[in-house]
């Protein structure tokens, strides 16, 4: 383990998360699409809260993958000054 893996980890977070937000525009269109297909039709109105559902889900998804990522980069951090501090207690030993 090392804190560029650990970087690496989030910045995959953070492109997963990207790409869950991106799905955002690609299904609204989808529900636009199915309503205008399916005009007159008794489920039409389940779509709005299907995508409703969607955009709550994707929020959530967007959310924990950020989150993530956030605590990658910390654990990175850490990683590095614990790196610091064992190098300088070894230098000092040497001294």
């Amino acid at each position: 383990m090392t804190s560029s893996f650990l970087r690496g980890c989030a910045d995959a977070c953070d492109e997963a998360s990207l790409t869950v937000w991106k799905t955002l525009d690609e299904a609204k269109d989808a529900a636009e699409d199915l309503a205008r297909a399916a005009h007159g039709w008794g489920f039409v109105q389940s779509i709005d809260d299907m995508h409703e559902r969607w955009d709550r889900l994707n929020q959530e998804m967007r959310d924990r993958l950020n989150r993530a990522s956030d605590n990658f980069r910390r654990s990175a951090d850490a990683y590095d000054g614990n790196e610091i501090r064992t190098a300088q207690g070894f230098s000092d030993i040497y001294r």
